[in-house]
């Protein structure tokens, strides 16, 4: 099959490590010893994608330099907010921690009626890594190889274009979206899990 074409790079999809705020502050003993214990990283997405390597890259080097197991535990569903609510309800002791792309902290309180967390109740640790988004269309279905060209082609072939998002929320959804309200129309949506992008893609 020949290679997908690269469009555009269109912006950055940060991650962040996050922890739920501790109701008590802990004792300087305790900051000095921490992490006495394994450590819990919570990653909202399924195994196979970004929203997973990237944790697991930065989970394996602290667990050499802290001398302790940490742990990633995926808990997906609902545009990250399964995983972000298991966090939330964890104990806040610094040892659950939320790998978070946008979606369960920034985006969903906008797009979810009642989210059984408060995204402002996380605290930012860290941000990990800034990852970008990328527009590929398959070259034989799809003549273009400029944005320009592609909106084109969305004008010209309404309903014709299939598109793969992660799911409501995501940042690949919000682009399908935003897309729309340029007034190209909709594409016809498949839904999918992170790690299986590629093979969904590979099929359009």
């Amino acid at each position: 099959m020949p290679k997908n074409r690269l469009l555009a790079i269109r912006g950055v999809l940060a991650f962040a490590l996050v922890i739920a705020c501790p109701i008590l502050v802990p004792a300087p003993t305790q900051a000095q010893n921490y992490p006495s214990r394994s450590v819990k990283i919570i990653v909202p997405f399924p195994a196979g994608g970004t929203a997973d390597a990237i944790p697991r890259v930065i989970g394996d080097w602290l667990s050499r330099k802290w001398g302790q197991p940490v742990i990633i535990e995926n808990r997906s569903g609902a545009g990250g907010n399964v995983g972000a609510e298991l966090a939330y309800r964890s104990e806040p002791d610094g040892y659950t921690l939320l790998s978070a792309p946008p979606p369960p902290l920034v985006i969903n309180q906008n797009l979810y009626q009642n989210l059984a967390f408060d995204p402002a109740q996380f605290e930012p640790v860290i941000v990990v890594a800034q990852v970008p988004n990328a527009l590929i269309v398959n070259p034989n279905n799809i003549a273009a190889t400029t944005v320009a060209e592609f909106i084109a082609y969305l004008k010209a072939n309404p309903g014709k274009a299939t598109s793969a998002t992660q799911g409501i929320g995501t940042t690949s959804s919000e682009w399908k979206t935003a897309l729309a309200r340029s007034g190209v129309g909709q594409t016809s949506c498949v839904a999918t899990q992170c790690a299986d992008d590629d093979r969904d893609f590979a099929g359009l």
